[in-house]
Order: C-alpha cells, then structure tokens, then sequence
C-alpha cells in the first residue's frame, strides 16, 4: 500500500521454523540435539512452543515447552532427546510457534532413525580353531609354504583380513597365528577337515587342533574367552561328504 509520502509500507514477513539435526542416522545411546531455527518471529513478543517425539505406531513417547522470545532475525532453540529408544527404528519431531492466544505462528517435522547401539561385553580372548576360512597364516608359516603371495594376501586364504579378525577387533582382542606346541590364539590352518587326525598328513585337523591346545597351551578355556569353530567345507572337497558325519564331529569338538 503506498502511503502520502510515495513509500510502500512492508508487509510483515510471517513467523517460519526450519528444524534439523546433525545427522538423520543415531544410535540408541546417544542423544538426539534438535535444533529449530525460527526466523521473523515478532520481534520482543513473548512467545511460547511445543514440541514432541513420536515412534512408529505414532505414539508419543517424549513431549515438552517453553517460553520462547525472539531476539533477531533468526532465533535457534535447541531441544536434546535423551533416553527414548523403544526398539523402534523411525522417529518424528514436531515443534510448534504459538502465540499468547496459543495461535499456531509456524511448526515443522523432521524425521530421523535410531539403530540399536550393541556394547561388545569384555573378554580375555579369542581362540579360533578351523580351516582356511579361519586362518590367519598357520598353513603359510608351516612346511607347505601355501597359499602363494600374491595373489593370496598375508597368508591368508583372501584378499585381505579373515573373519575372524574382524570378531577379534571388535572385542579390542589382538589375536595371533599358533600351532602345535607354540603359543598363539589362532589355531586354524587352511585345508582341515573336521574331526581328528591330519589333512595331507600335516595339516591338522580342528580336532587335533583343539587337543595340541589344551596339551601345550592351556589345559581348560576360561569362561571369559571367546571360541570359534568353523569346519567342514574341505570335508565336501575331499573329505567324507558326510553331512552327518561332519555335524557329529563338529558337535565332539564343542565337547573337547
């Protein structure tokens, strides 16, 4: 509208909240920090808002207000969302602008995932009794010389780590390669069967593994170390193809 002077007169922008988060990717033991970022609000008016956190099944699990006053242009109001993970994955945050007459001024949603935060329990140890896909470089360091290097990386029967170092890495454990009478936590050699005895005439089986352990490392597994056993591809390769052999067996070493 343009008043006597020949000037237009400016229309009032309306109140506008923006929300974000720092990431839409969370884990359960962390807190969620919300921030609303609310722009034109009436300058020195006392304001008020509302905001709550909704789960899947659109249920609130969180809600909360507060007086609010802009003090610029743009006015940031954080909110931190503590201790609220109920199994769901998805979450939805709503936060409202009101008015002393609780008129809505604004309002937005942001939606964002929670994963389930595992914490790994402590553990001693990791020992790891098997074949090539457990092996760390046992085959390697022993008569055979296998596999070659390159294209096999390390002495591992891969192209990089095995398994089980990623399970050892995990549980801050550092593992090393072992056999016969020698200390060391990996005990797997690639070419093992199942069952007792030796593969090729050296290489031994988990089995036979297992029995040099507790015969010249230690004598009993403590119950605070981890154990890993895995078996019986080789045995289909050139072994007994025996399926229930080779669960029976398998099951003798969970004994041993």
């Amino acid at each position: 509208m343009q008043g006597a002077s020949g000037v237009l007169a400016a229309t009032p922008r309306s109140a506008s909240v923006d929300l974000s988060t720092e990431t839409r990717e969370w884990l359960s033991n962390q807190t969620v920090e919300v921030s609303a970022s609310i722009s034109n609000a009436p300058f020195g008016t006392a304001l008020h808002y509302e905001w709550e956190l909704r789960d899947e099944a659109d249920q609130v699990i969180l809600q909360g207000s507060g007086a609010f006053q802009a003090t610029g242009t743009v006015s940031q109001v954080m909110t931190n969302l503590k201790q609220f993970y109920n199994g769901d994955t998805f979450y939805r945050f709503s936060f409202s602008l009101l008015d002393q007459s609780n008129t809505t001024l604004s309002q937005d949603t942001h939606a964002f995932a929670v994963f389930h935060n595992s914490v790994m329990p402590q553990r001693a140890n990791l020992l790891a009794f098997g074949d090539s896909l457990s092996d760390m470089g046992n085959a390697k360091n022993s008569i055979l010389n296998v596999p070659d290097v390159p294209p096999y990386w390390q002495g591992r029967f891969s192209n990089g780590q095995v398994w089980v170092e990623y399970v050892s890495e995990a549980y801050g454990l550092s593992t090393t390669i072992g056999s016969g009478a020698s200390v060391g936590d990996n005990r797997a050699f690639g070419g093992s069967q199942s069952g007792s005895g030796y593969s090729y005439l050296l290489l031994p089986n988990v089995g036979t593994q297992i029995t040099n352990y507790l015969a010249n490392v230690q004598t009993s597994i403590p119950s605070n170390e981890v154990v890993t056993l895995w078996a019986g591809g080789n045995d289909f390769l050139y072994g007994t193809a025996n399926a229930d052999t080779i669960a029976a067996n398998m099951e003798a070493h969970v004994r041993q």
